[in-house]
């Protein structure tokens, strides 16, 4: 999810003891960031936070929000998403993206047919998925996988396709 150049990296999912910890279900690859990222967002620019300590718990982490001290403060954010600036995601490995680099980009076969432009992906089992609305309507849905995806250029906003048949129909 991501709002306003803001990219959620986590989201409440309820209190925990009676301190006012949260529990937050990471939506990040990086979940040790909780470690040493200081500030977020509370669902927009309109509310920040300080993150005051972090620890994982199972397969959430717990963390406490200064100025959050009690479990009915920590109830009240239930649902919130926390959020950092696009310029603060972690670094990743070549030929990896995020899916707010992706969406918006347009695709085209390799014979320079315009597809349609990437709206949104999805996690699958065994790779992501591109969601691509077409330029008459309607979506197709198609892997992110070396087979299909022949060239990325965020810069360009441009995706390429190997078509195969049966890919695009």
């Amino acid at each position: 999810m991501a709002s306003d150049d803001l990219v959620a990296i986590g989201q409440v999912l309820g209190a925990f003891g009676i301190r006012g910890e949260v529990k937050v279900y990471p939506l990040t690859d990086f979940p040790e960031r909780f470690l040493t990222t200081r500030r977020v967002y509370l669902g927009g620019r309109e509310t920040q936070a300080t993150l005051a300590s972090a620890r994982p718990h199972e397969r959430v982490w717990l963390l406490t929000l200064a100025g959050i001290d009690t479990r009915a403060a920590a109830e009240q954010l239930k649902g919130v998403y926390l959020m950092v600036p696009e310029q603060e995601t972690m670094p990743l490995a070549e030929g990896s993206y995020y899916v707010f680099d992706l969406v918006g980009c347009d695709v085209f076969s390799d014979d320079g047919t315009k597809l349609g432009e990437v709206r949104d992906a999805l996690t699958g089992t065994g790779n992501d998925l591109l969601v691509i609305l077409r330029p008459g309507g309607g979506e197709s849905l198609v892997p992110f996988a070396r087979r299909f995806v022949k060239e990325v250029d965020i810069e360009r906003k441009r995706l390429v396709l190997d078509l195969i048949p049966g890919l695009f129909e």
